[in-house]
């Protein structure tokens, strides 16, 4: 009996985790399709003259209000968080306004240093999504750390970037980055009796994506 159950459950969360990586690399997909578009002359030369256009502001307040309010659905409202068509649309609707975003930062930048920024953020992604999948390191106790972690760093930002540091600023960001892609790996396998409930996929999807 005891085996039987043990057997459903993996075959449960095999499923949540098969869901999980298949939501993620949709949103990952429409994020570089946006990013893709600023490769093209025309369209970056576009996006750069309009940069001081009052709907690039409104965008941006938009953008804010939508990833406070998805965040706080998903973090305080499971419930509502795990409801179908809901949590899609939730997801969705944050994963477009972000890749928009991404599209006007990423044309500042040459398209070869973001095309390697692309297949570095790639490789260490994969790199220690594979670690987290086979070390016997607990990371999954590190949540109001790296809550922590994340708040102080939104939070000094000004201060780096003001007084030059901003390379220094980075390095920290990648830090925490790479701490959340371990954490959020060994939640969605559940390696050590604490995950994400089999519910949560799109949610589990939105902590990986944001990282």
């Amino acid at each position: 009996e005891h085996e039987k159950v043990a057997e459903i459950n993996y075959i449960m969360r095999r499923g949540f985790i098969v869901k999980t990586y298949g939501i993620l690399l949709s949103q990952l997909a429409l994020s570089t399709a946006f990013i893709a578009l600023t490769f093209i002359p025309a369209i970056k030369r576009e996006i750069l003259r309009n940069f001081d256009n009052p709907l690039i502001l409104v965008f941006l307040i938009v953008f804010v209000i939508v990833t406070i309010v998805v965040f706080i659905v998903f973090g305080c409202c499971r419930e509502t968080a795990r409801k179908v068509p809901t949590n899609y649309i939730l997801l969705f609707s944050f994963t477009l306004c972000m890749s928009f975003y991404l599209s006007l930062l990423c044309s500042t930048f040459d398209t070869e240093t973001v095309i390697s920024a692309l297949f570095l953020t790639c490789a260490a992604t994969i790199g220690l999504t594979i670690y987290a999948s086979r070390t016997t390191t607990d990371f999954t106790y590190c949540g109001g750390f790296l809550f922590a972690f994340c708040f102080i760093l939104l939070i000094s930002f000004a201060l780096f970037f003001w007084i030059g540091y901003y390379a220094f600023y980075c390095g920290l960001g990648v830090m925490l980055y790479s701490l959340y892609i371990i954490y959020d790996t060994q939640l969605i396998l559940g390696k050590f009796g604490v995950e994400y409930n089999i519910d949560d996929y799109c949610f589990a999807a939105l902590n990986l994506y944001k990282s």
